[in-house]
């Protein structure tokens, strides 16, 4: 599972190694001398046990642009990427040794990590993982993996009068469970890191809650990092709104986006810090671009250089304004939405503007106009908005499709929607015919031609005909986007294929 930590620690242990080393990067932003602050950062990709932990996307460049970002905020970086045990334990070694000469300390992980017995690991790339449960098998593990208890906790509980951070970013969800093979848009899952033995003088964030999973996004970070790095370098703002803020953000991001990202991601925050602290406290110059919206029809951006991209991705400014860059980080269509869609969908993004939303195109002109109190991004050529308490669809050019009568409901999959009426959902199609009438108390989309619904206070699946394909005795679910759906029954995560047949099964232990 991957996981991002910002930590103060200490970690004196050895092990096995590997194949060749990789580097170890000792950095510093310039002005070490006179710094307070020292951060020691680690990301890995790539895993030598593929089969239990499955390479990466973005560790490495969470890592990097982690630095980056904590170098501008006038920390004294370590570096490590695709560490194994001796290459993260021997960069670890000279963080511990500069420690006591620093006010602020931070680690930051980004890769695989679990919890076993109650303590938190991170994972080494070297670590080979045979997955059994027998108490040899679990210390050989122990002896492999990195401790966080036992050295970043320790290490903290001695700097209870300084600041000490602990960000995890990663699923919280059995590593046991991770089906091999499957396509799946999270980094990847395991039990989760406990609670940890937390001291005064130490702020620990998580990016997901318990049993959750946490994305990875389209672009080159994980989601929760991503708005982390937009919040972290806001001058003069206390550490508590940083870790809110970021927080916030990916919980919008995950429910405007219900096809991309199935399921929760709740970051949870524990401060016991009990101080203020910035980590920019002085102001920086801002970038000065035109903010004006333009009538339908006509550009939103005046700036010259600006360009139509292939792919935008949504940027933030200092005063938290929202706009997009192309693949090359230029700017296409300036800063100047309170919130936007992250990436279009459908030549179309959803943006807000005087806490109305409504819909720009790549051009940055206005396609369809901020009139709406809500909004979903555009899915099979439709986007779901939300007018005077009921939800209706509209196509790119703004028309209305399906007419503003539904509670709630969900964006197009697989050529239907799920939608409310009263306390019931049914599906309807693009014409809005009522296909499956309005049987469920709950509803989600369609993927792989397989929908969730919930009946009776229990989940199950339907196909597209509505035949209950998987009976409805499950008290949790995550959809079949990736080929399969995750499930809880008592005291049990089970993995069902689309048939409802049982591929792995994993007993929950250390709950909280």
């Amino acid at each position: 599972m991957r996981y991002i930590l910002l930590i103060f620690l200490g970690i004196t242990l050895v092990t096995k190694s590997f194949g060749v080393l990789p580097p170890v990067i000792l950095e510093n932003t310039g002005n070490a001398p006179s710094a307070t602050r020292i951060a020691f950062v680690v990301g890995n990709d790539v895993y030598e046990d593929k089969v239990h932990f499955p390479t990466l996307k973005v560790c490495k460049n969470d890592a990097d642009s982690m630095a980056k970002a904590l170098k501008e905020c006038g920390f004294y970086v370590i570096s490590c990427k695709d560490g194994n045990r001796k290459a993260i334990m021997d960069s670890m070694g000279k963080f511990i040794k500069r420690l006591p000469e620093f006010d602020v300390a931070l680690f930051y992980y980004s890769g695989h990590g679990t919890e076993m017995d109650g303590r938190n690991y991170i994972i080494p790339t070297d670590l080979m993982n045979p997955k059994k449960t027998n108490e040899v098998v679990k210390l050989m593990f122990k002896n492999a993996a990195i401790d966080i208890q036992g050295t970043v906790m320790a290490e903290f509980a001695k700097r209870q009068e300084k600041y000490n951070f602990l960000i995890i970013d990663a699923c919280r969800i059995s590593l046991d469970d991770f089906v091999p093979g499957a396509k799946s848009p999270v980094k990847s899952e395991n039990e989760g890191f406990s609670k940890p033995d937390q001291k005064m003088g130490t702020t620990v964030v998580y990016a997901t809650g318990r049993s959750q999973k946490s994305f990875e996004s389209k672009g080159e970070n994980s989601i929760f990092t991503n708005e982390l790095l937009r919040q972290i370098l806001i001058p003069n703002v206390s550490y508590r709104d940083v870790f809110m803020k970021a927080s916030q953000a990916t919980m919008d991001l995950v429910a405007q986006h219900p096809n991309d990202y199935v399921g929760l991601q709740q970051p949870q925050v524990i401060d016991m810090i009990f101080k203020n602290f910035q980590f920019v406290s002085k102001p920086v110059q801002k970038e000065v671009l035109p903010t004006i919206i333009q009538p339908a029809g006509n550009p939103v951006v005046v700036k010259p250089a600006i360009r139509e991209a292939e792919d935008l991705t949504r940027y933030q400014k200092a005063d938290l304004s929202y706009g997009y860059m192309d693949p090359d980080k230029n700017i296409a269509i300036p800063a100047q939405f309170e919130l936007c869609d992250e990436y279009f969908h459908d030549e179309r993004a959803f943006v807000v503007v005087n806490k109305k939303y409504g819909y720009i195109n790549k051009k940055g002109r206005v396609a369809i106009k901020c009139d709406y109190d809500k909004a979903y991004s555009f899915s099979e050529g439709l986007g779901a908005v939300y007018k005077n308490g009921l939800w209706g669809f509209l196509n790119p050019d703004g028309n209305i499709v399906v007419n503003f009568q539904f509670v709630s409901v969900a964006p197009f999959s697989e050529g239907l929607a799920a939608v409310k009426v009263n306390d019931k959902y049914g599906f309807i199609d693009k014409e809005e015919k009522l296909v499956l009438g309005y049987n469920y108390d709950e509803a989600g989309s369609f993927f792989n031609n397989r929908a969730c619904i919930k009946k009776n206070g229990r989940y199950g699946f339907i196909d597209r005909d509505g035949k209950i394909v998987i009976p409805c005795i499950y008290e949790e679910y995550a959809s079949f986007k990736n080929g399969y759906a995750r499930v809880k029954i008592d005291d049990r995560i089970l993995t069902l294929s689309p048939t409802g047949e049982v591929i792995k099964e994993v007993f929950l232990t250390n709950r909280y």
